[in-house]
């Protein structure tokens, strides 16, 4: 439950983020884009990074746990 909990507070900052910078200060088309994706990646990441390491060995998860910590 608690995972859950972590995920929904920090898609929320995210999406703040995503808001307040790319949103608000881009005209719709390649620069919002480009700024969507940028935000998506390490989000994805660190999403990864917090759920990956409870259903694989550590082996497997360890690449994508130390980029979406870092």
């Amino acid at each position: 439950m608690f995972i859950v909990v972590l995920i929904v507070v920090l898609a929320s900052m995210h999406f703040y983020v995503w808001t307040r910078l790319a949103k608000n200060t881009t005209t719709p088309g390649r620069s919002r884009r480009v700024a969507t994706v940028l935000f998506l990646i390490p989000t994805a990441l660190l999403f990864a990074g917090l759920i990956v390491p409870r259903v694989f060995d550590i082996r497997e998860a360890a690449w994508l746990s130390w980029p979406g910590f870092v």
